[in-house]
């Protein structure tokens, strides 16, 4: 096996996955067996998500990036950004992430993959037209530290599991055609049952104390200590300011939480809260001062 297939492999390994995969794949089974009352029933639904996990695991980052129509990022426009993956990866055993842009005006950066050797960062067109140049560096040097330490895998394989749970929810979207976080009975409805096992998925698979260990990383290894609580405190102020609606399971690939209007996404907290954040961030910052 090369090396991507092992690094792929320890992601579908990790704890975290596998616990959240085997409580879908349980989950799926019961509400099968309950709904037609048969022990073939209870097999279907089981094979239904590891088809699914199959299919995801070959495409699953296709699929997320067209969920949110995004399009190749102009490197030549935004050379900075190139950079900066650039001075990351030496001497870093990562592929290089393709850089992509969403037209969403709220400032944000995710970022998606199931191997490191293969990963993407999607930069909001607010991210870029509305962060200054130090904060855009800091946050894209983040996701490329949460590439490095398989954040942004354990992020990924949750995102691909609730992408499928919610696919009534977006069912309800497509019948009365709104957006998400506009008034939308058609989804509700429809997201009554696979939202609570949405949330355990999500719950079980939240990585929180590795987000603080990829700020703290991060922060290490810039020019100065500041530079990230710093870069939070902007992204913050910015959000509270522009929400930003992205679907609801790559919540835990955004760098904060999004703050988003659509009903369900205060149940998809992936991240510790960013005061919290910042504030660790800058007691290490004032004990490497001193």
């Amino acid at each position: 096996m090369n090396l991507k297939g092992k690094q792929r492999s320890l992601i579908m390994l990790n704890g975290k996955v596998i616990s959240t995969y085997l409580l879908f794949t349980l989950l799926s089974s019961i509400v099968f067996g309950w709904i037609f009352h048969h022990w073939i029933a209870f097999a279907i639904g089981a094979i239904v998500p590891i088809t699914w996990w199959i299919i995801a695991s070959i495409a699953g980052d296709s699929i997320l990036l067209s969920s949110i129509r995004a399009n190749p990022l102009n490197v030549a426009k935004y050379n900075e950004i190139a950079l900066t993956v650039t001075k990351f990866q030496k001497g870093v055993k990562m592929g290089t992430p393709s850089l992509w842009m969403i037209g969403s005006l709220a400032p944000m950066s995710l970022s998606i993959g199931l191997s490191a050797r293969k990963s993407h960062i999607i930069l909001t067109r607010g991210f870029l037209e509305r962060l200054d140049d130090k904060t855009q560096t800091t946050l894209v040097s983040r996701e490329l530290q949460s590439i490095k330490n398989g954040l942004t895998s354990v992020n990924t394989a949750i995102a691909i599991l609730l992408w499928l749970i919610l696919i009534p929810g977006k069912i309800g979207q497509f019948i009365s055609g709104r957006e998400p976080g506009e008034p939308n009975v058609y989804s509700v409805i429809l997201n009554i049952i696979p939202v609570f096992p949405g949330w355990l998925i999500a719950f079980i698979g939240s990585s929180k104390e590795k987000a603080y260990t990829v700020d703290r990383e991060t922060q290490s290894i810039l020019d100065h200590p500041d530079y990230m609580p710093y870069a939070l405190l902007q992204l913050q102020e910015s959000i509270l300011k522009m929400p930003f609606n992205c679907e609801l399971p790559l919540i835990g690939c955004c760098t904060i939480n999004p703050g988003s209007n659509d009903p369900y996404a205060s149940l998809f907290r992936a991240h510790p809260p960013t005061p919290k954040r910042i504030e660790r961030l800058r007691i290490r910052s004032g004990s490497r001062k001193g």
